[in-house]
């Protein structure tokens, strides 16, 4: 009897260390297996990429030829411009299900317990684990950018458009036997023409600069107070600044935002992904390659890992499929320029790999990584 009962609890013994589950992956199953099964994902790294560009448009001052000669200005830029440059660019990580990594549990002699993040992606096997789901990124859309049709510089002068030229002519008259020439004034308004405005304008700025050092300098007996006097001295500078642009030009600088979303290819671990063409002009996305420079994504997987084959002999031996990745260097370029880089973890880049059921008993616990998919730990 005591040999009977010895032999009874040597069998639950090994009955509970059995696995009381295994897992198939989506290809291995038909859908009428499906429905005793609970089905988990591994994760996938997709990218949301904003870029804010800032587009310069320069125009010259309409006195641009009278910057020298009037204001001693020299090399002043003559021909419109339009340039533009990066102030920002900035990567987030979207970490979310790959539905070419679905797996299904099926039971042997219970369901194991299993924790999930929002998205199904599985995290945990009898392990109190709580989803800590990665913030999402708000997407951005492109601003309007369009610059104005007309850009106008509208303090051309502080005078009168027009000036009077004296025209003189003469009136013969006969006075006692005498021939006398009596001229005869008469007043005619022109308009001025650009170097009669670039000279006003010229005056002006000199008067401005006069006045704003007296403030300066307290040279007048009546001065207003500190802090009037430093809003006089303010307002004169900006004054001055709107007249001066009329000879050195100014730029007008507008900004643009845009946002891609790129989600690398799965076991490709060293790949290239075109976002756009941007116009060298406005940087503007353009349909034709023609003037452009190339945008691109380049993903390369930091240890390169050969997918092999993941499905055991006997289809009942794996227990479990996880990830086994690495880091993979991210770079976003401009033609050949880098203009981001990082390292960012991408696990679809590495293959799958399954862990067989002789690791686990129907209790045992395990942990995985949500982002990265791969094994943390087992107790």
């Amino acid at each position: 009897m005591k040999k009977f009962i010895l032999i009874l609890v040597i069998a639950l013994s090994l009955l509970s260390c059995q696995k009381g589950w295994y897992v198939l992956p989506e290809n291995g199953i038909t859908n009428e297996n499906k429905a005793e099964a609970l089905k988990y994902y591994l994760p996938r790294t997709s990218f949301e990429i904003k870029l804010v560009v800032n587009e310069h448009h320069f125009v010259p001052g309409p006195f641009a030829d009278f910057a020298e000669s009037y204001l001693n200005i020299s090399g002043v830029e003559q021909q419109e411009k339009y340039f533009w440059s990066f102030a920002d660019v900035s990567v987030k990580p979207i970490y979310e299900s790959d539905p070419d990594a679905l797996f299904w549990v099926f039971p042997k002699s219970i369901y194991p317990k299993l924790s999930y993040t929002g998205q199904s992606q599985l995290i945990g096997v009898n392990a109190d684990v709580k989803a800590n789901d990665t913030d999402r990124l708000s997407r951005f859309y492109k601003q309007p950018t369009d610059f104005p049709e007309d850009i106008l510089y509208t303090d051309l002068s502080v005078k009168r458009n027009t000036y009077e030229v004296i025209d003189t002519t003469w009136r013969i008259i006969e006075r006692d036997s005498v021939i006398e020439r009596i001229p005869i004034y008469k007043s005619i308004e022109q308009e001025k023409n650009w170097h009669h405005k670039a000279e006003d304008a010229a005056n002006f700025i000199i008067r401005i600069r006069k006045r704003k050092f007296k403030l300066m300098a307290a040279i007048d007996e009546q001065q207003a107070g500190a802090n009037n006097a430093g809003i006089m001295i303010e307002s004169l500078k900006q004054l001055e600044q709107s007249y001066v642009n009329l000879f050195i030009g100014k730029t007008i600088t507008k900004t643009k935002v845009y946002s891609f979303r790129v989600t690398p290819e799965s076991s490709k671990q060293n790949q290239r992904i075109h976002l756009a063409d941007l116009s060298k002009k406005t940087a503007s996305p353009q349909k034709s390659a023609s003037n452009t420079l190339p945008l691109t994504v380049e993903i390369s997987a930091v240890d390169n890992k050969e997918q092999t084959d993941v499905l055991p002999e006997n289809i009942k031996d794996a227990g479990l499929y996880v990830r086994d990745a690495n880091m993979a260097d991210f770079k976003i370029l401009l033609d050949k320029d880098v203009i981001y880089k990082s390292q960012e973890i991408i696990p679809q880049l590495y293959p799958v790999k399954f862990i067989h059921s002789k690791v686990f008993s129907s209790d045992t616990k395990v942990y995985i990584n949500a982002k990265s998919g791969n094994l943390e730990r087992i107790e």
